[in-house]
């Protein structure tokens, strides 16, 4: 690897996602491995900037959501202070970066993308405040978006997608230490 990561390793059929950090040149690096054999196949560099982190985090922490189609990853792009969510094909073609917004947290940036049908959803929970959030597939536009209160602490909690009992609709769970569990609607992001 070229680096060090902490996010974890995720196998669609025989390919294998994971990240690592190169911090000398600020850039987390998304790879691809073959499952079985462990051969590198591709690589592809994120350039977002060295930042401070805690001790025991890195630039490559948050772990990546895979698809059938798609492999997405979440960075922070230093020179803006804005998170970033980005998406590569499973051939390492890059799709989309969609920009989630200024990020404060003292110990970096790690948020994990949680896919489920024609969505992805973040828990984007900084010292800033935050919000959890919808975004497309296809393109990734915000569909749409839940703020935090003022004074909600950074979060690494993954958004929770879950079926409602007895119906067809779903529920997206967050929870956090000042916003505690809540329950958002899949398709409007109304609280639950």
């Amino acid at each position: 690897m070229p680096g060090p990561g902490t996010s974890s390793p995720v196998v669609w059929g025989d390919k294998l996602f994971l990240t690592a950090e190169v911090r000398a040149e600020g850039r987390t690096e998304l790879l691809r491995l073959d499952a079985k054999s462990g051969a590198i196949k591709w690589s592809r560099s994120i350039d977002g900037g060295d930042y401070q982190t805690h001790k025991f985090n890195n630039l490559a922490s948050g772990t990546p959501c895979v698809t059938e189609k798609l492999v997405l990853v979440g960075w922070l792009d230093v020179a803006s202070e804005h998170a970033k969510l980005t998406a590569f094909t499973h051939d390492g073609d890059r799709v989309w970066t969609t920009d989630l917004g200024l990020h404060h947290s003292q110990h970096g940036v790690s948020f994990n993308p949680v896919a489920s049908g024609d969505r992805v959803f973040i828990n984007h929970a900084h010292m800033g405040g935050g919000f959890t959030a919808a975004y497309s597939l296809e393109d990734g536009k915000r569909l749409w978006t839940s703020p935090n209160p003022d004074g909600a602490k950074t979060s690494y909690v993954a958004p929770l997608v879950r079926d409602l009992d007895g119906t067809d609709a779903k529920e997206v769970i967050q929870v956090g230490e000042l916003i505690g569990m809540i329950g958002f609607d899949y398709e409007t992001g109304a609280i639950n």
